[in-house]
Order: C-alpha cells, then sequence, then structure tokens
C-alpha cells in the first residue's frame, strides 16, 4: 500500500495485492492466482472529539485478474466505504466500518467490519478484526482475522495477520504479509524517528 497526502484531511492510497489459493473449504480445486490493483481517496469528514468518532469517506476502484486452471478473467469492482475512529487511549483504537461494493457482473455486497488495535511501543503493534460480507441472497458468517503491525521507520511499516472467512457455505483460513509506504508531498526526504522526536 502506497499513500500520499493530497491535503490536510484527504489521501490518495495505491494498493495492489497477490494471493495463491489453494483450496475453498473442504472441496479441493486447482491453484488460483488473483492480482488486485487498488485505487482509492480517503478524505476525512468529522474530527475525532470525545466520544464523537473521527469520520472518513473512502471511495475506491479495484481491478482483479483471476486465473484457474485454462480460464482467465478481469473483474472490476467499485466499493464506497465510511469509516469510523475512536481513540480510547493513546495505545487503544477502535475503528469501524460500513461499505458497499458493486462488480461489474452485477453483483452487490455489503460490508460491516470492527477492529480493536493497540501500540505496544511506537513501532510495534497488534490488531483483531470481525467482519462479515453480505448480499441480497447470500449471508455469510462473521468472519475474523489479526495480526501484527511493525514500524520500520516512520514512513515504512509492514504487517503480518491470520484469519479464517466464511464464503457461502464452506470456509478456509488465510495468511499474509503486508507492506505500507507513505509519501507526503513537498517532503519525500527519509525521515528518522529522531527527526520526528522520537527516540529509541
Amino acid at each position: 500500500l502506497l499513500r500520499t497526502g493530497l491535503g490536510k484531511k484527504t489521501e490518495l492510497r495505491l494498493g495492489s495485492t497477490l494471493a495463491r489459493v489453494d483450496s475453498t473449504g473442504s472441496v479441493s480445486s486447482a491453484s488460483a492466482r488473483l492480482s488486485f490493483g487498488s485505487v482509492a481517496v480517503k478524505h476525512r469528514l468529522v474530527e475525532e472529539k470525545g466520544w464523537i468518532p473521527a469520520i472518513s469517506i473512502q471511495p475506491e476502484i479495484n481491478i482483479t485478474y483471476i486465473q484457474q486452471n485454462d480460464e482467465a478473467k478481469y473483474e472490476h469492482v467499485f466499493d464506497l466505504l465510511l469509516l469510523f475512529n475512536n481513540t480510547f487511549h493513546e495505545q487503544v483504537f477502535l475503528n469501524y466500518n460500513l461499505g458497499w461494493f458493486w462488480i461489474n457482473s452485477g453483483e452487490h455486497r455489503y460490508l460491516l467490519s470492527a477492529s480493536l488495535s493497540f501500540l505496544h511501543t511506537h513501532r510495534l503493534g497488534y490488531f483483531v478484526e470481525a467482519y462479515t460480507l453480505r448480499s441480497p441472497t447470500e449471508h455469510e458468517n462473521v468472519s475474523f482475522d489479526g495480526g501484527v503491525t511493525f514500524l520500520v521507520s516512520p514512513r515504512f511499516q509492514l504487517d503480518a495477520y491470520v484469519g479464517k472467512r466464511w464464503a457461502a457455505s464452506s470456509s478456509f483460513k488465510y495468511m499474509g504479509l503486508g507492506v505500507g509506504v507513505r509519501f507526503d508531498r513537498g517532503d519525500l526526504a527519509p525521515k528518522s524517528f529522531k527527526d520526528i522526536g522520537i527516540h529509541h
């Protein structure tokens, strides 16, 4: 994930994900490779004040290439997310989101998610998340995941996660690694923790 500020309240997000699926539920299938590319703009609508959460809106476009067996196809997903954040403590954060997804095949899905994050230090953090994806004809059970984040430098973060997701009448376990990089306009020079006032 590459992030850069477009203004005090607006952020551009460019993402890409590669995944390998070996099986779904108890039904063995040939390996599938999926490649995602996404473009999103996150804009903060409301600042956090007391128990009133910070509220942001995020429209996003995803292009997915799916290859399974000898078949390959592209899928376009347009989604709109409403993001909420409460800071309970300088180290404890609650995020909860509402989302709407439209797939070019005409399918609609709705997202409801909540996550709790804890910063153990300014570099090491943990999170747990529960979410569900629903359509007019299909209601998934609640899926969940959890992981660890590590801030290598003020602009570079790594994360690792594991989870279990229910889809239709089956479920599957997954794991992954993530990389996040942030650049701000007018200040692309690398910064150390000492430069921003944090000392080890």
